[in-house]
């Protein structure tokens, strides 16, 4: 996979840096929307490595208290 173009993961890293959260916490949180994650796939989605689903989307941004639309713009 091309990571030059998953800058999802980037901005899913940012905003939870910016609600001073760890990975651990939005791990905790993903769980509200029905989202079983570990902490190593939280990391590689924010590296790149692993994309998003659009469930996962949704819950993330739920948790991040943001919209779908702040991923990408």
């Amino acid at each position: 996979m091309n990571t030059m173009n998953n800058i999802v993961g980037e901005r899913i890293r940012n905003m939870r840096k910016s609600l001073g959260l760890n990975q651990q916490q939005l791990v905790e949180m993903l769980l509200g929307s029905g989202i079983v994650m570990q902490v190593c796939t939280l990391c590689k989605i924010e590296l790149g490595h692993r994309q998003v689903s659009d469930i996962e989307l949704k819950a993330f941004a739920d948790a991040l208290q943001t919209s779908i639309s702040s991923f990408f713009g």
